[in-house]
């Protein structure tokens, strides 16, 4: 028993000592050469995402009543985005990308509650200088929860870790509000 006791024990110290080990690299500000995120394989990734959209197909019961909701996260293929290069921290050049966009629809026992188109146009008070020009949305998250339904984006630009959070809720009689 004092054996097993004793391996334990080592074998705790041993995870604790290599955890110890692994630090994370912060950059300073400004300085993203550190950075473990691969550009290159984020822009790949970003490129394939053009012409394979998110589809989400979906229904749920609210009071006694059937929803069926249909998002779809698509690039606008329309070239109007051009990242300029102090963004692009692996290339140094320029880099032209799309924007992209989400349809939401939501039918209830088959009448459309909601046929809404979402860009970062939506989000306008959000807006910066910089995402007007060069931000896109990106990584949306579903939720619904009772009458609500609530989609989550990263505005961001493109192939950077340059983003904010923003939302807009729906609700089940067609109303909407952009979330704070």
């Amino acid at each position: 028993m004092k054996i097993v006791a004793i391996s334990l024990l080592f074998s705790m110290l041993a995870c604790n000592t290599q955890d110890q080990n692994k630090q994370q690299v912060i950059p300073e500000s400004g300085d993203f050469s550190e950075s473990n995120i691969n550009l290159s394989e984020e822009r790949m990734a970003l490129i394939k995402s053009y012409t394979a959209p998110l589809i989400i197909d979906t229904s749920f019961l609210w009071k006694d009543t059937v929803y069926t909701l249909t998002l779809k996260h698509f690039s606008s293929m329309d070239s109007g985005l051009t990242i300029p290069a102090k963004y692009n921290f692996d290339t140094n050049t320029a880099f032209t990308t799309h924007n992209f966009k989400s349809q939401l629809i939501l039918v209830k026992q088959g009448d459309t509650v909601i046929n809404k188109e979402i860009t970062k146009d939506t989000f306008k008070k959000s807006l910066t200088p910089e995402f007007e020009s060069y931000g896109t949305l990106l990584f949306p998250a579903l939720r619904i929860k009772n009458d609500a339904i609530e989609i989550g984006y990263s505005l961001s630009i493109p192939v950077t870790d340059v983003g904010i959070p923003v939302a807009i809720l729906f609700r089940t009689n067609g109303s909407y509000e952009i979330a704070e």
